[in-house]
């Protein structure tokens, strides 16, 4: 095979690049930008790079064009590659998600057996359910979280083994559920959101991000029981003992912190509740909270 992954023009004036890319658009050709001048970029700034600092680079920038070179149209590191360059380009605006899509749905319809298409479809989708509920449109965000759940599912039906596509499964019902204070315990996206967690953390017991997903669904499920006038306590325990393994693999973790003390906190209050001396426990939670401070 030849190596080169892709082929770029250098157009005379950024105008002339924006049509060419309408012009390849109308027949069915791809074309992307390709580079960011490193200053201008989001890591860049936070070092002290400026807009108008390399002018060179950045007149060549606005005039680059990707084309993308592969003789397989059938090559899933390619697909995924393109798919990766377009999402880190992407605005989330309603034309730059659907053109994402189109190729996610590319990517899928060449190989409905490679599991990181249907991956990373998923998560496009939930962005732009994300938009659209902020939105206020309702029934298409509906569709979108549909969408992602059903991708997302296909990934891990694909690799069964492979605990990140159970975890990504298990945040898109997780970010499916109402509030705690008006979830039904016993709801089917809380309740699959759980079991998908379950199954990440049991293939992957040591990584922390799993270990973070888990903990926030117990936390949020034992909150809303608790609220209800359930007995939440299991949930809870359960949720802080996550975030303490979270820490203990981790070292100084913020967030881990933070959700230990909201399980413990939300405990307390409980055993408060039931005529149980907590003092010594909430005074715990402060010191811990003012260490993070």
């Amino acid at each position: 095979e030849q190596p080169c992954h892709l082929f770029y023009l250098l157009l005379a004036e950024p105008a002339t690049r924006t049509e060419l890319i309408a012009h390849l658009k109308r027949r069915g050709i791809l074309s992307v930008f390709h580079y960011q001048p490193l200053h201008a970029s989001a890591m860049g700034r936070k070092f002290g790079g400026r807009p108008g600092d390399c002018p060179v680079a950045e007149h060549v920038a606005e005039r680059l064009l990707r084309l993308a070179l592969d003789l397989n149209p059938y090559r899933d590191e390619a697909w995924h590659g393109l798919i990766r360059c377009l999402d880190s380009r992407v605005d989330y605006s309603d034309d730059a998600v659907d053109r994402l899509l189109e190729v996610c749905d590319e990517a899928v319809a060449k190989n409905r057996g490679e599991w990181r298409h249907w991956h990373t479809r998923g998560f496009v989708r939930e962005s732009e359910a994300r938009r659209k509920q902020l939105g206020g449109r309702e029934e298409e965000a509906r569709n979108a979280w549909r969408g992602a759940v059903e991708d997302f599912e296909k990934a891990t039906q694909l690799e069964p083994e492979r605990a990140l596509c159970w975890d990504a499964l298990a945040m898109c019902h997780l970010s499916q559920c109402p509030p705690s204070y008006l979830l039904d315990p016993t709801g089917d996206s809380i309740t699959r959101a759980l079991e998908c967690a379950e199954k990440a953390v049991a293939l992957e017991r040591k990584d922390p991000g799993f270990l973070f997903t888990r903990a926030r669904i117990l936390l949020f499920l034992g909150t809303a029981m608790v609220n209800q006038g359930l007995d939440g306590d299991l949930l809870l325990a359960r949720a802080d003992a996550d975030y303490r393994s979270i820490l203990r693999l981790r070292g100084e973790h913020h967030a881990a912190m933070l959700g230990s003390c909201s399980a413990r906190g939300q405990l307390a209050s409980c055993r408060a509740v039931r005529g149980i001396e907590v003092w010594e426990e909430y005074r715990q939670i402060l010191v811990d909270l003012e260490n993070l401070a």
